[in-house]
């Protein structure tokens, strides 16, 4: 039964028990007019004792209803109570379970906050430590840049010295330059042969750097007042094979008549002063070499290294 329904029945009860105290009490009832005054009252006392009869029989069966009424009151006042004291402990019992939760989450709640205190405390100390830390290696740093700083001035200043002493060498070199032409030109004058040409026997040899054919070699000797070297003995032959280690233009050809080779002043050549086996004339091979120490016919086309010589 819910607590709607007994509220019901209550009001119920109340409604019925108010209906018979309305009926069990006096009301006044207007006679007619034209009955006289003692008729009338004759009249009053048989109704007022048929009406008492008629109350007490109403008053005893009001109240076998009443107390019907204040049974049903009672056994519903027992199931409210008896409902009640359900809900009242199924209440407490929720309200016992809920301060139980409510106390363990203030517990973990507590738990969790000292940890979170803890580890803000442990971040502050770490913090704090760092913090120290970079400081420390920021004055390291600057004391470490303020000596660096030192070094780098000492450095501008040395290189500034250096300079100074380059300006001073490059200088000197050049005095040593022209004093070094001078000396050479003044030796050129004492010595027989012209500067860079070598003396051997009567006769100077210049050994070139660069390379031509053999025409524009010989015309390189003749602006020199000399020619294509001629080898008329064995000693200028051994003399100019030890100072060339790769073959060189000399002046040998057979030009005016193939196979008649002959020095550029119409002499002939040694036959033993040639490789075995040459001259072999292989593919136009019309002017002469020397190449480890021996003579050979090549192509005057080729360009090489040669040879110009000149009588003291």
């Amino acid at each position: 039964m819910t607590q709607e329904n007994i509220y019901g029945n209550i009001s119920t009860v109340q409604q019925q028990m108010q209906r018979i105290r309305q009926e069990s009490g006096f009301s006044a009832e207007t006679f007619g007019h034209g009955i006289s005054d003692r008729q009338a009252i004759y009249n009053k006392f048989d109704i007022d004792d048929e009406r008492r009869q008629n109350d007490t029989k109403g008053f005893i069966g009001s109240r076998c209803i009443v107390s019907a009424m204040l049974v049903l009151l009672a056994l519903m006042l027992a199931a409210v109570f008896s409902f009640t004291s359900v809900k009242y402990s199924e209440m407490s019992a929720t309200i016992q379970r809920l301060d139980m939760e409510v106390s363990l989450m203030r517990e973990n709640g507590s738990s969790q906050m000292r940890k979170v205190e803890s580890d803000i405390l442990q971040l502050k100390t770490e913090g704090s430590s760092q913090m120290r830390k970079v400081e420390s290696d920021i004055l390291q740093l600057k004391s470490e840049g303020f000596e660096v700083s030192l070094d780098v001035k000492k450095l501008e200043r040395n290189i500034s010295q250096l300079k100074d002493a380059d300006v001073q060498i490059w200088t000197d070199v050049q005095n040593l330059e022209k004093a070094f032409s001078s000396l050479r030109s003044q030796v050129c004058d004492i010595r027989s042969c012209p500067c860079d040409w070598k003396e051997f026997r009567g006769k100077c040899y210049y050994f070139s750097k660069g390379e031509r054919d053999w025409q524009k070699a010989k015309e390189f000797c003749y602006n020199q007042d000399a020619v294509l070297a001629m080898v008329k003995t064995q000693q200028e032959l051994n003399y100019i094979g030890s100072q060339v280690s790769t073959a060189h233009h000399l002046g040998l050809s057979d030009q005016e008549s193939e196979s008649n080779w002959k020095w550029l002043d119409e002499s002939s050549v040694a036959g033993s002063f040639w490789n075995p086996g040459e001259p072999n004339n292989a593919g136009e091979e019309d002017c002469g070499e020397i190449t480890a120490g021996k003579l050979n016919d090549i192509p005057c086309s080729i360009k090489q290294r040669w040879i110009c010589e000149k009588t003291l």
